[in-house]
């Protein structure tokens, strides 16, 4: 039996590229999908997408999201609401 993996037993985590290390103004934060669902991986991924965008934004003090997934991968991680959540967050999107 898998594993589950959820946005309360593992909180979204954030690699941050800091301003030094870009030597440009500002931060980079990179991360898995926020929200994902998936029962095909290693473990079996039920994520809460506002749970994720909350600690994003709160913790990490993320304030835009560049999204690198085409939309056929957001609904096979069953996040297509994933931009506009991002924005009733008061976080924009690119």
């Amino acid at each position: 039996m898998k594993t589950i993996k959820t946005s309360e037993s593992t909180p979204i985590v954030a690699d941050i590229l800091t301003s030094e290390l870009l030597h440009q103004p500002g931060q980079i934060c990179l991360t898995m999908a926020p929200g994902k669902k998936d029962k095909e991986a290693e473990f079996l991924w039920n994520r809460n997408l506002q749970t994720d965008l909350k600690r994003l934004r709160n913790h990490y003090g993320v304030e835009r999201l560049t999204c690198l997934l085409e939309d056929e991968e957001l609904c096979e991680l069953g996040i297509l609401s994933l931009l506009t959540a991002v924005e009733a967050f008061g976080m924009t999107t690119e």
